[in-house]
């Protein structure tokens, strides 16, 4: 499901990425691709003090095994629609 994701990082360094977070959720889950292209991302913390945000970057790093620091919000950080741009070191 994250191939397309790390192919795009190993060739091109960098990829941005549309997620669409469901905070709150029973577990913290890569739920996959919906039909427009958004991934769909389910995590355990409360949409409150940058909380669920940080559960996204700490589920991205440990899926697509990168830094922490190698992942950065560009939008959305109050909103269920995201992008989060991950570099490659």
């Amino acid at each position: 499901m994250l191939t397309e994701i790390k192919n795009t990082l190993s060739s091109k360094g960098e990829v941005n990425i549309q997620i669409k977070a469901t905070p709150g959720a029973k577990e913290n889950l890569i739920k996959g691709f919906m039909a427009d292209g958004t991934l769909k991302v389910l995590v355990t913390a409360a949409p409150e003090k940058n909380k669920a945000n940080q559960a996204i970057v700490d589920l991205l790093a440990k899926k697509l095994a990168v830094p922490k620091s190698c992942i950065s919000l560009l939008y959305g950080a109050s909103s269920r629609d995201k992008v989060f741009k991950i570099i490659r070191k």
